[in-house]
């Protein structure tokens, strides 16, 4: 007899993601190709799988711990998250000239990708009691909480990372309940920073480097060589590929020689150009099918913590992919957000894999709500129980 916890488990999730992170791994193998000097765990290509492995082993001890557990160290893990984004600013190594991760023997940790689902988890515990958030006061400490990482982020700088928490913010807000009226006023403060930013009483704000990163997409032959060139080797690289790409051909012109630095932000180019716009096209597919394979995990949770949780991961990892693969084919700013599970590097994986091991936590647990409706337990009101699950009360 098949466990029940084992039928339990979102399948169709779990099998779309391990493809998902199979692409990525051919695609690190297509980006660097093994020079033959080094032994292979040496090689992007071996450390990435060295990387799926030991993600795969995070998956399954996250998966193995009850969610619910992490309610009452939710904001502890915020802290410890917190101290190590203060700690990066004094021992981080600067690389590519952003101090982001911390030398830790031949690994580099980077402390802003734990950050993001330690975010998320206090996020979710703070927002079940929405009685604060029908108060416009209620706001405050979610938006506090959130603008804290995004500052220690934006100082080592690295504004794409820090730019993810924000709508993971709104979205989470938006599930919980929060006034519409209230989420559009934010909408609007971040309208006006922004005009802030790129007018004259935003110089000094963001770096000049920073400034050409976001604008250079418009019109990337009229910036300087090192802004630009990034862009117009990536437009060529996918539209190289054309419909079924090169992965046939071994004579022809590979990636590596025409985009540089391509295993890490533009790693989505490296798909394009050997496997084509069908090839493209069915990775975009299959991503969007995991995502949508998370949501309906949501959709299916009354738990407040549990949806929160997973409704905050969701779209921390769908704007990452959506962001990505927008700047790739020069729709929006350059900001340097990786792609998950795709992008090489160990902390990144690593934390995208806990969280979609936290995600198949809430699928497996069936949590009672003792609430006729949802987001109702932390109100301080006792409504009478509807005849079943989602009923409104009378």
């Amino acid at each position: 007899m098949v466990p029940d916890a084992l039928t339990r488990l979102p399948w169709t999730m779990m099998i779309l993601l391990a493809l998902v992170l199979g692409i990525g791994l051919s695609a690190i193998a297509d980006a660097v190709p093994d020079s033959g000097d080094l032994g292979f765990w040496r090689t992007f290509h071996g450390k990435q799988t060295l990387f799926t492995f030991l993600g795969w082993a995070a998956f399954a001890v996250v998966l193995g711990i009850h969610y619910f557990s992490l309610r009452p160290p939710a904001y502890l893990l915020y802290g410890l998250g917190v101290v190590g984004l203060l700690g990066l600013l004094l021992v981080g190594q600067i690389q590519y000239g952003a101090r982001r991760w911390i030398p830790l023997g031949p690994f580099h940790l980077q402390p802003a990708e734990p950050m993001k689902l330690f975010t998320v988890v206090a996020l979710a515990r703070r927002l079940c009691a929405t009685r604060e958030l029908l108060h416009p006061l209620g706001l405050i400490p979610p938006l506090l909480m959130t603008a804290l990482p995004m500052g220690l982020i934006l100082l080592q700088p690295d504004l794409g990372t820090a730019l993810v928490f924000l709508p993971v913010l709104l979205v989470m807000l938006f599930a919980a309940g929060a006034d519409p009226r209230q989420l559009g006023l934010i909408l609007l403060a971040l309208a006006i920073a922004v005009a802030v930013l790129f007018s004259p009483l935003g110089h000094g704000l963001l770096h000049d480097y920073q400034r050409k990163r976001l604008t250079a997409f418009l019109h990337p032959e009229q910036v300087d060589l090192e802004e630009g060139y990034q862009l117009i080797r990536a437009r060529v690289a996918i539209g190289s590929g054309g419909a079924w790409g090169k992965w046939w051909d071994e004579t022809a012109e590979t990636n590596f020689r025409t985009v540089p630095i391509r295993q890490n932000d533009f790693i989505f180019t490296v798909l394009a150009e050997q496997y084509g716009f069908a090839g493209a096209s069915l990775f975009l597919l299959l991503y969007f099918l995991m995502l949508l394979a998370c949501l309906r995990i949501a959709a299916h949770t009354r738990e407040p913590f549990g949806r929160l949780l997973v409704v905050g991961l969701t779209t921390s990892i769908a704007v990452q992919f959506l962001v990505n693969v927008a700047m790739t084919m020069q729709l929006v700013p350059t900001t340097g957000i990786t792609l998950p599970f795709v992008s090489y590097g160990g902390s990144s994986l690593l934390s995208c894999m806990a969280g979609m091991g936290l995600i198949a936590n809430v699928a497996t647990r069936r949590v009672p709500s003792f609430a006729a409706r949802d987001f109702e337990e932390e109100t301080g009101e006792i409504r009478a129980l509807g005849p079943r699950a989602g009923a409104e009360s009378e």
